[in-house]
């Protein structure tokens, strides 16, 4: 999750790792931390969510406000319940996410947390900035990239993969993996499918191996240069399917539909229902999305009768646009016909809506 417009007290604790002993320092000497939202992560640690104060603006931090204590804010990402960690164990909340009020930050963690450090401390707090190698991704991405977003069931499938691979890899094959997802990652956002900030993510899966933080950073501007230098001679079929999928999704998807045993249903304003049996329209809107892709990369194959299948199929599994059979002629009481809806119940007619489904 992206923890933008929070800010998360990371506590870790259990194997080597004193978070709890410092946090207990802090508010001896500055008062309890407020009832709030709280989770514990698979190492015996803690989150305390927090919202900032308003105008306040705090960005990641790692060890500023105590050693083992990290604050996750702009620009972060944090897994949530319920994720498993490396070792097997499982995030938990502590109460339930939606009967427990978040609350405000207090002052004393946003002082500590937005306050520069001073040069005798600065080797023990590592400020987690946006390290050169993001701003350069940021800058080489095509206009209107995502750059934060919520994730859909598809992206999300994609990510949770990716972040559970990296913290089940075993010492001596961790940076190995983290340039793999790292290239990985670098192609489904320049392409647009996923966002921007999936690297920070993916760098706080990598520190939950044991990576020190320098030596993550270090592989993943590896694996990005090379991704960069790539850039647009890369034709993956996967990435550039996946693409065309999002743009036929964005262009059609509030008129279509694809429902099992139904096919693909089109929505007609003129009579004001949803058609049946055109699956020949869809592929055609598919073609001309992957023949507009081919001309303008110069990549033939994908105009291919092959590649207009792999996007349909993509396609058709997007929460926009897939639908299950039972939300279909849900009430028996209403029928649709060319150009409205009868209530059998009643005898009266409307006009029929497309959430009707009828």
């Amino acid at each position: 999750m992206p923890t933008d417009g929070y800010v998360i007290v990371d506590v870790d604790d259990g194997e080597g790792k004193v978070g709890c002993e410092s946090l207990a320092a802090l508010e001896a000497e500055y008062g309890e931390l407020p009832e709030t939202l709280v989770q514990t992560t698979p190492r015996g640690g803690k989150h305390h969510f927090f919202m900032p104060p308003e105008g306040t603006t705090v960005r990641n931090s790692q060890s500023v406000l105590g050693k083992d204590i990290d604050v996750r804010a702009e620009g972060g990402y944090i897994v949530l319940s319920p994720s498993k960690g490396a070792n097997g164990g499982s995030y938990q909340w502590a109460s339930d996410p939606d009967a427990t009020q978040i609350a405000e930050a207090p002052d004393w963690i946003v002082r500590l947390a937005t306050a520069k450090p001073e040069p005798s401390k600065v080797a023990n707090a590592v400020i987690v900035e946006a390290p050169n190698w993001n701003v350069r991704m940021l800058n080489s991405m095509p206009k209107g990239a995502k750059t934060a977003t919520v994730l859909g069931p598809y992206e999300k499938t994609i990510v949770d993969a990716m972040f559970a691979e990296m913290r089940g890899t075993e010492e001596g094959s961790r940076n190995g993996t983290l340039f793999n997802l790292t290239f990985k990652t670098a192609k489904m956002v320049r392409v647009n499918i996923l966002p921007f900030d999936v690297f920070e993510g993916l760098r706080l899966a990598a520190l939950d191996t044991g990576l020190p933080l320098d030596e993550v950073d270090r592989t993943m501007q590896s694996a990005l240069g090379t991704a960069l230098q790539r850039g647009s001679k890369d034709k993956s079929p996967v990435n550039t399917e996946h693409s065309a999928a999002v743009e036929f999704v964005a262009k059609y998807g509030a008129d279509t539909r694809y429902c099992p045993g139904l096919g693909w249903l089109r929505y007609s304003e003129k009579n004001r229902v949803w058609e049946k049996g055109k699956t020949h329209v869809v592929l055609e809107d598919i073609r001309h999305i992957c023949s507009s892709v081919a001309e303008k990369e110069g990549n033939a194959t994908f105009g291919a009768a092959r590649t207009f299948k792999g996007v349909l199929q993509i396609a058709q599994n997007d929460p926009a646009i897939y639908t299950e059979p039972d939300q279909w002629d849900s009430n028996p009481w209403l029928l649709g016909t060319p150009s409205s809806v009868v209530c059998l119940n009643g005898g009266s007619y409307q006009f029929a809506i497309k959430t009707l489904y009828v």
